[in-house]
């Protein structure tokens, strides 16, 4: 909630993705995928585990840092419930991230490039150069795809080159000529519908139309 108990813009849209709902729009769909980077980038990291007894120490903290302004406060009474929904969202939202901290969640999609040749050549993609993808499994259906200049050149699974490592799919993939290279994840709880001669737009098209979620990265492009 935001002040004066006001639901955050992005609440109704967050929920959607949990629910893998797809977007609604063009503009909602690149306000989930800044939210896919966060939540891979909060998966990456270390899980610390507070010292034991930290929940005494919070409350008696609380209470020493109460009692003075208790004192102080003037002999009017003061409604309790505001106070008491700003615990309950700061827990909610401690319960939210602790879990996943832990879990160590993968991102819904990841793109690398392993570059080959002398370390000192110029930036960026070349022919030569791997392009690897990697997908989050986690949904009944789950597909990546690869496409070079918006024709599809790979598929997991389904392609010798995809390899499955417990909750993750990826592919290798040596680019042999140059190109806008971009990969998509598709997820459903259905079967998904397969590529269409037409090409990119098309997929991801009738991907949200069957109920996929469509999870995307911005092109590689190799001159």
């Amino acid at each position: 909630m935001t002040e004066r108990g006001r639901p955050h813009p992005d609440a109704e849209l967050v929920e959607r993705m949990e629910r893998e709902l797809p977007a609604r729009s063009e503009g909602e769909d690149a306000t989930r995928a800044v939210y896919q980077r966060l939540i891979g980038r909060i998966g990456e990291l270390d899980l610390v585990e507070p010292d034991p007894g930290w929940e005494d120490r919070a409350v008696a903290r609380w209470r020493r840092e109460a009692k003075p302004r208790r004192a102080a406060a003037p002999p009017r009474r003061r409604p309790w419930y505001p106070i008491a929904a700003a615990a309950v969202a700061a827990f909610a939202a401690l319960a939210w991230l602790v879990p996943r901290c832990g879990e160590r969640a993968l991102p819904a999609l990841q793109v690398a490039v392993e570059r080959t040749g002398p370390a000192n050549r110029q930036r960026g993609a070349a022919i030569g150069d791997t392009l690897r993808a990697q997908i989050r499994v986690d949904a009944p259906a789950v597909e990546l795809r690869v496409y070079r200049d918006r024709v599809l050149v790979a598929r997991c699974p389904g392609d010798e080159r995809c390899r499955r490592d417990g909750a993750s799919l990826s592919i290798g993939l040596v680019i042999e000529a140059p190109g806008a290279y971009e990969a998509i994840r598709l997820s459903s709880r259905a079967a998904l519908p397969p590529p269409q001669p037409t090409g990119l737009e098309v997929d991801v098209v009738t991907a949200r139309e069957s109920g996929a979620s469509v999870a995307s990265e911005p092109p590689v492009t190799v001159r």
